[in-house]
């Protein structure tokens, strides 16, 4: 665009910059809301995806100011993309959340009860390997018993008096 434009294509960019801007912040609730379905509320994850969308915000207002005022930075579009932003945050951003949430809570309630059955059936194979484990540190007591009072029979057959079954005996030289 020239300084000699008309004020009909300068509404038009302008127009165009407040719906990036409204579009921008429809898509952060939009980033919000999967990053607390899936993150949570982390600090780190949550300056993460921030950082995230200020670069992809930025990438889609520069190749938008190539596109559309010749390369050129016009503050005032950047100001109307700001104030479309704002817009969405006035109007339709309260709505949306709220219809967000709702979603959020049924897709957080579907989950349990899909994954029900999966978690019992977990509890039920933790359970078979919490017994297996005790039934293998139980033989493996019976085991060291087994020992031990097979070294004190073959202690008093030999009539030591150093033999101490409780513990290891070692060769010195």
């Amino acid at each position: 665009m020239n300084a000699a434009v008309p004020g009909a294509k300068q509404l038009y960019v302008l127009a165009l910059f407040l719906g990036i801007g409204f579009l921008l912040g429809s898509l952060y609730e939009l980033c919000r809301f999967f990053r607390r379905l899936f993150v949570g509320e982390r600090p780190a994850a949550v300056m993460a995806q921030d950082t995230v969308f200020c670069a992809f915000s930025f990438f889609a207002l520069f190749f938008a100011l190539l596109a559309f005022s010749d390369g050129r930075l016009r503050p005032h579009l950047l100001l109307s993309a700001a104030a479309g932003g704002l817009a969405f945050r006035l109007t339709l951003g309260r709505p949306v959340r709220r219809a967000l949430e709702r979603l959020e809570n049924a897709v957080a309630c579907a989950g349990e009860q899909l994954l029900r059955p999966f978690f019992s059936l977990s509890g039920r194979v933790c359970a078979l390997l919490k017994t297996a484990a005790e039934k293998k540190t139980a033989a493996r007591k019976k085991r060291t018993e087994q020992r031990r009072t097979k070294k004190e029979k073959s202690c008093k057959k030999m009539k030591k008096a150093s033999c101490n079954p409780g513990k290891k005996q070692y060769n010195r030289k």
